[in-house]
């Protein structure tokens, strides 16, 4: 679990095994923030304060969107309150619980401590972008199949981070799902379904694979 340091900074750390030794593809981002990053004075859900309006432009979910948001206007907000895919969820609001993770250029963030103006020129996949129509994303099956999800606050992150995993490790052992997992927390405390979830994720794209289906 990353460590709050002083300010909002973007770091690659290398998660541990049980062993002690490094995974390897077990690589994951993380943003950092500082504990006091809540406590500025403006209304954060109309971006007010002292701030200026930037233009910016981004793919979100594969659509192409251009808008004006203050500078000060955080990326979680500008998903779930300009756009209106509020399937982000907010958890802790300072970036360890993983509720609130959404994949930028290809890497899982914590879109809580992200400002909107960070995400310019960038792509952003949210959780609302996977599922193909009526047909969910193989991950999105999976949870349902295994008993992934509890309350399902924490579902989203949780499946936006392993889409993360399995993108850039497609067949990862369960030692790595478990170490890549870990930014993200279950208050239901339903790890094992969720690493049975991934896993069965993965499996099946094994089996796709060699039946080339």
């Amino acid at each position: 679990m990353p460590h709050l340091s002083g300010r909002i900074l973007g770091s690659m750390e290398q998660q541990k095994g049980s062993n002690g030794k490094d995974h390897p593809n077990a690589k994951r981002p993380h943003l950092r923030a500082c504990g006091g990053a809540r406590s500025v004075h403006y209304n954060r859900h109309d971006g007010k304060g002292d701030s200026k309006v930037r233009k910016i432009s981004l793919i979100v979910n594969g659509n192409r969107l251009t808008r004006e948001v203050p500078d000060n206007r955080l990326l979680l907000d500008f998903i779930r309150y300009d756009l209106g895919l509020t399937g982000t969820k907010e958890g802790c609001s300072v970036g360890v619980c993983g509720a609130c993770t959404i994949i930028l250029n290809g890497q899982p963030i914590s879109s809580c401590i992200a400002l909107a103006v960070m995400a310019d020129g960038a792509e952003v996949a949210t959780i609302e972008g996977l599922a193909e129509g009526d047909r969910l994303h193989p991950l999105q099956q999976a949870f349902l199949d295994c008993g992934g999800f509890q309350c399902g606050i924490c579902t989203p992150g949780q499946i936006m981070a392993a889409k993360a995993l399995l993108d850039s490790n497609p067949h990862p052992s369960r030692e790595q799902i478990q170490a890549w997992m870990m930014g993200n927390l279950c208050r239901c405390t339903g790890y094992y379904k969720i690493i049975e979830s991934i896993q069965a994720a993965a499996d099946n794209k094994s089996e796709r694979e060699q039946t080339g289906s």
